[in-house]
């Protein structure tokens, strides 16, 4: 057998190694990305609001059992709810920014207002998709989408501001894409180990065959030389007449 050129294993080790031209990356900044329900903007507002006057009301009521409203408490007071009404903005808004997309081999959630993070989760790492209502969620008919990878405790995806329905027909969609992209790597492994086995049970059973195959036909051919031979000689002593007292006198 002839060995292989030097030249033709340098070309094949260097060919797995080319470096892609940055014509041909994909970048999920030119994918047009789906915006979240109408609704889910309205429900992060009613949220922020509700929360803001929970705090203020207990703020209020701890002042006024410690001592009576003064200048002070009223700037505090004014301080927090000016704080509240900022950062309820900006959750609004935020929940306005909010985009998602379901593509070919992964799915991908864009967020944020001035700091913009992205994350897309390949179907192939995709372990479990759980949906969620809490109650102010479910007086809007919304529901969030919680996507988790393998070896990961938390979420790498959460997805709120989705319709119950669209939320309830895409946690079906990302199992099903999950169970087909994860399928030929179980596939492969399994027929792997069927193929071990199978040539390891035809190898033993094919030497015990021909073990078992061999000790039967000596047995037999034994068998039948010793029922032969025993037959013979029962023939020839059968078929011998007894010599007589003239015959052996003569």
């Amino acid at each position: 057998m002839s060995a292989t050129p030097e030249s033709d294993v340098t070309v094949a080790s260097t060919s797995e190694k080319l470096l892609i031209a940055e014509a041909k990356w994909q970048s999920y900044t030119e994918v047009t990305l789906t915006k979240v329900d109408k609704n889910y903007p309205k429900q992060i507002f009613s949220q922020s609001i509700g929360l803001l006057l929970l705090i203020l009301a207990a703020l209020v009521v701890v002042m006024t059992l410690n001592q009576a409203l003064g200048r002070n408490e009223y700037l505090i007071i004014s301080g927090v709810l000016i704080a509240g009404v900022v950062l309820t903005l900006i959750r609004f808004l935020a929940a306005k920014k909010l985009r998602y997309g379901v593509l070919e081999h992964e799915i991908l959630i864009r967020q944020g207002l001035w700091w913009i993070k992205t994350t897309a989760l390949p179907y192939s790492r995709l372990q479990h998709v759980s949906l969620s209502q809490n109650p102010l969620q479910r007086r809007f008919n919304l529901a969030t989408i919680k996507c988790f990878s393998a070896g990961s405790g938390a979420a790498e995806i959460f997805l709120p501001g989705l319709s119950f329905t669209l939320a309830e027909k895409l946690r079906q969609h990302l199992l099903n894409k999950a169970s087909y992209h994860q399928q030929p790597l179980s596939s492969d492994i399994s027929s792997d180990i069927s193929s071990n086995i199978g040539s390891g049970i035809s190898s033993d059973t094919s030497s015990n065959i021909s073990s078992n195959l061999g000790s039967d036909i000596s047995s037999n051919i034994a068998s039948d030389i010793s029922s032969d031979t025993s037959s013979n000689i029962s023939t020839v002593i059968s078929t011998e007449k007894p010599r007589t007292k003239e015959a052996a006198d003569e």
